[in-house]
């Protein structure tokens, strides 16, 4: 088998429509497919061409696994972007230092409250260049917070 996991998500829209996550929400278990998964990633894809993000880029991700995780993931595949994984429990602090010391351009937080307190550190993080910047596929959305 060639190719990534981009690649993987493109056979599955030439078949068949078929559940391919399933994510307990508020509403109970829920079934997504390629087209839903392909749609959310499109969306981050307009968002990251919107900050600018070029190939290569870092987009630090502090998100818990989920598909909205997956969508990302796939989006940044798609654009050759390098995703920076974060663990989303750990403290602001150590979150910017990882976003800092990987040079990201754009950090991902699942959370208002991590984006607040990412944004009143003393020192927030030194991005590699152009600083950091926040893009949203959604208005509204709490899932990407600038962290500066």
């Amino acid at each position: 088998m060639t190719g990534n996991l981009a690649h993987l998500l493109a056979r599955q829209l030439e078949g068949p429509p078929r559940t391919l996550y399933r994510q307990h929400m508020a509403r109970g278990w829920c079934g997504f497919g390629a087209r839903a998964v392909a749609a959310e990633a499109g969306r981050w894809q307009a968002a990251f061409r919107r900050a600018g993000l070029a190939t290569g880029e870092r987009v630090a991700l502090a998100a818990r696994n989920g598909v909205t995780w997956v969508a990302i993931d796939q989006a940044a595949l798609g654009m050759g972007l390098v995703v920076v994984p974060l663990y989303v429990e750990d403290n602001a602090e150590s979150i910017a230092w990882c976003i800092a010391h990987a040079g990201a351009r754009l950090a991902i937080v699942e959370s208002a409250r991590l984006a607040a307190a990412l944004a009143v550190l003393p020192e927030p993080p030194a991005p590699r260049s152009g600083g950091s910047t926040c893009a949203c596929p959604r208005r509204g959305s709490c899932w990407c917070a600038a962290a500066t």
